[in-house]
């Protein structure tokens, strides 16, 4: 099953048939030679009847969010929504939680679940915990948008104000989600590095170490288009006409190499993979294109496959599609096999 939107019925495996019981009394009494009573009633009984259960709805009874909400409306400070909701900013007037306010408060605080709690609405303040999103998450399609490293998988999603981002994390065991501030626009890269998002032509790539503070500034001509890694950067040229060619080198500008000309386009967001092979889309002649892939350890570049789609890459392996329709077929290959 593919479609997502699709129902899912399943019946409990203690399923019995249900069936409806009918009950009939009735009494007839003749009070005179032209008068008669009678009196009738008619019962039904239903017997095991079925209902249905969605599995997913939202639960407030079972897991403390029902006894959190009555602490909150007696105007309480309920530890659940401390640790749920710490760093989120609420928003102006209520501010971040567990800076300015208790979760509790930024509940009773906030115009829409205020109502709720006031209401007594339990369902609704779960389902609006359940679906609201706090905070746009910043996944530019790199190999890196989640890193997980010592034990915490972390992200990066677009900060409250002008240009800024908040890189987030959470233990793999599950807990609260701590958040760290930055001024500009980041997006995850090789640990422990973030990259800056806010590329073009002649901009300048920014690399920021989560560890140390130390900052590295990619700087190109304007008719260069550069994406950056902590290692490498590939750098498309351009002019008037369009593609020149495709360079490599390292962010601090050392090792600069041609490695394709107008006949390539990079086909992943990354510079590289594994810091060794850089996939183009090679144009074949005839209107058909190959997938091909640089290696900067030889220095070659060798065709893949032929009339190729969908070319993706994650951690070594490099995968794509050939055919249409009902016809596609998927084709993969690990680059980390390869010596």
């Amino acid at each position: 099953m593919t479609e997502r939107a699709q129902s899912v019925f399943i019946y409990a495996p203690d399923y019995t048939t249900p069936y409806v019981q009918t009950l009939t009394f009735g009494v007839t009494r003749s009070l005179a030679s032209n008068l008669t009573l009678d009196v009738r009633y008619i019962g039904t009984h239903g017997v095991k009847l079925h209902s249905s259960l969605a599995l997913n709805s939202v639960d407030f009874r079972n897991n403390g969010l029902s006894k959190a909400l009555d602490v909150t409306r007696a105007g309480g400070d309920a530890p659940m929504f401390d640790q749920m909701m710490k760093g989120l900013n609420m928003g102006t007037g209520i501010g971040v939680v567990g800076r300015d306010v208790t979760g509790s408060e930024a509940l009773r605080r906030l115009s829409t679940t205020r109502t709720l709690i006031a209401n007594g609405d339990y369902m609704g303040v779960a389902q609006f915990l359940n679906t609201t999103n706090t905070g746009t998450v910043n996944f530019p399609g790199l190999q890196s948008d989640v890193v997980v490293q010592d034990g915490r998988a972390y992200w990066t999603a677009v900060g409250t104000g002008a240009a800024s981002t908040e890189v987030r994390s959470v233990a793999l065991t599950g807990g609260t989600v701590t958040t760290r501030r930055l001024t500009g626009e980041y997006a995850m890269s090789g640990w422990p590095w973030v990259v800056s998002v806010t590329g073009g032509k002649g901009n300048p790539v920014t690399l920021r170490d989560l560890n140390t503070d130390a900052t590295v500034t990619v700087t190109t001509t304007d008719t260069e288009l550069p994406v950056c890694g902590p290692t490498w950067c590939r750098v498309s040229v351009t002019n008037d006409s369009g593609l020149v060619g495709i360079d490599l080198m390292h962010p601090d500008g050392s090792a600069r190499r041609r490695i394709a000309g107008p006949e390539a386009t990079p086909t992943i967001a990354d510079a590289t993979l594994l810091d060794r092979y850089v996939p183009l889309i090679t144009d074949r002649g005839g209107g058909r294109t190959g997938l091909s892939l640089y290696d900067l350890t030889s220095g070659n570049t060798d065709l893949v496959a032929i009339d190729v789609a969908n070319v993706q890459g994650r951690d070594g392996v490099l995968w794509w599609s050939t055919g249409v329709g009902t016809g596609i077929v998927w084709h993969a290959v690990d680059l980390r096999a390869i010596s």
